[in-house]
């Protein structure tokens, strides 16, 4: 970060001189580039990303040093540097280990899966592995059950990973993905192979990282497969704090580029001070920081604005985009939508995250029983309409698969958005009552 220069307040040009020109094209490269990847703020663990990236350097090289089975789960919102602190954490590891990459959205079945890591690994070792098994693989017909590996390729492919000559980390993305696969046989075989090794029988290390921003995906597991995780998790959360939001953006703003000049960043840094000193980017990030906390909004709107600078229009204007949701229906609730989500934060309070629709209608018509206070009972058709347009919108996301011998009242499902978000909408509503019971979630 540039540091702030002891002079008082500075009169920015309209434009940038002449030899001062390259330096401006620096700085732009620069807090781009930083915007891509937001650097660390000296003295603040912007949501938690320290602590994870130490817990999981410590898990890695218990597999990579000391020839351990390790598996964790990386869990947070998109956008808060999950992936970042993984790579970070790899790339502390020495001597470099065996590295496999696998994401749910590319390797939709356990297939897939397999050859993929089969390809990974002849490439690091720069000879084939697991090749007649591959093989074979190819030539099974693709329908339902036949597009996995016969049972008896799989565990024993996984089971070999720990005879490499180098230590094996397999980071999973889209964590949850994999649990929908046939079986779940893919995830069953790496973590009991986990499990199996014994530090000191002459086996390598062997972690898989699975990486999430779904909550609920341990309760997607089945018994089996759940039985052999070791149940550790480690958290990457967004911004704790206002300040800790604000800070993140001046320190992309203020990023110093490889070369400039001490004129040049005494003029920067007094406009981006001018930038954050303006009520309309104060009033921003209070109201983008109290909807949804977001990184990827925060950079996105600030990179905007940085890719339209030029030498005649230098310096950032404060008409940001304002934060809106991701669900445009809460815009405009209706009575029974808001009943269906006051439910549900109630829920979110009491440490129940996943719910039934049962549930929801239960718990109105027993608040409705006992408080004076609470909207009156509304008939279960159009409650029941309601929790369907939620579930449409995907405010309401279903942690279970569908089945047409379950009664639906008793699907489960998750609530998609925070507990803020839904008080600014009940609060657009204008009803003193559903305030007032909403308040009691609090």
């Amino acid at each position: 970060m540039i540091e702030e220069p002891d002079e008082g307040p500075l009169v920015l040009p309209p434009s940038v001189p002449e030899h001062l020109r390259e330096a401006f094209w620096a700085q732009k490269r620069a807090v781009l580039q930083a915007l891509q990847d937001p650097p660390n703020i000296e003295g603040v663990d912007v949501g938690g990303r320290g602590k994870a990236l130490a817990q999981l350097s410590e898990l890695l090289a218990g597999s990579a040093v000391r020839d351990e089975g390790n598996s964790c789960l990386i869990l947070g919102p998109k956008g808060s540097g999950k992936t970042r602190v993984i790579e970070e954490a790899l790339r502390e590891l020495k001597p470099r280990p065996i590295i496999v990459r696998l994401s749910g959205h590319a390797q939709i079945n356990d297939r897939l899966a397999m050859k993929e890591i089969a390809r990974q690994v002849s490439s690091q070792l720069g000879t084939s592995w697991g090749q007649e098994e591959d093989e074979e693989m190819i030539n099974v017909e693709t329908n339902d059950f036949a597009a996995l590996p016969p049972p008896a390729h799989l565990p024993a492919l996984i089971s070999s990973l720990p005879s490499l000559p180098r230590p094996t980390i397999i980071v999973m993305d889209a964590f949850d993905l994999f649990t929908g696969h046939a079986r779940q046989a893919l995830l069953y075989c790496l973590l009991d192979t986990v499990q199996s090794i014994r530090v000191g029988e002459g086996h390598k290390g062997l972690a898989v990282i699975g990486v999430t921003s779904r909550l609920d995906t341990l309760t997607l597991l089945e018994k089996r497969v759940k039985s052999r995780f070791s149940h550790r998790t480690i958290r990457v959360g967004t911004p704790a704090t206002l300040e800790e939001f604000t800070g993140l953006a001046k320190a992309c703003l203020t990023v110093p580029p490889p070369a400039t000049s001490k004129e040049w960043n005494k003029i920067w840094l007094a406009s981006v001070q001018r930038f954050f000193e303006s009520k309309s980017v104060v009033d921003w990030f209070a109201e983008t920081f109290s909807i949804v906390r977001s990184v990827p909004l925060l950079r996105n709107a600030l990179m905007s604005k940085v890719v339209m600078l030029k030498p005649e229009a230098p310096w950032l204007s404060d008409d940001l985009p304002r934060p809106e949701s991701n669900f445009p229906q809460l815009r405009n609730l209706s009575y029974p939508t808001a009943v269906l989500l006051i439910a549900a934060a109630h829920r979110l309070t009491s440490g129940q995250a996943i719910f039934t629709f049962a549930a929801l209608e239960s718990d109105f018509k027993e608040y409705v029983r006992i408080v004076q206070s609470a909207p009156v009972q509304l008939a279960g058709g159009s409650v029941g309409m309601a929790f369907e347009n939620l579930v449409e919108a995907q405010i309401f996301e279903s942690t279970t698969a569908a089945s047409s011998n379950f009664d639906k009242r008793y699907n489960k499902y998750r609530c998609a958005i925070e507990r803020e978000e839904i008080r600014l909408a009940i609060d657009r509503t204008g009803q003193t009552n559903l305030k007032k019971w909403f308040s009691r979630s609090l």
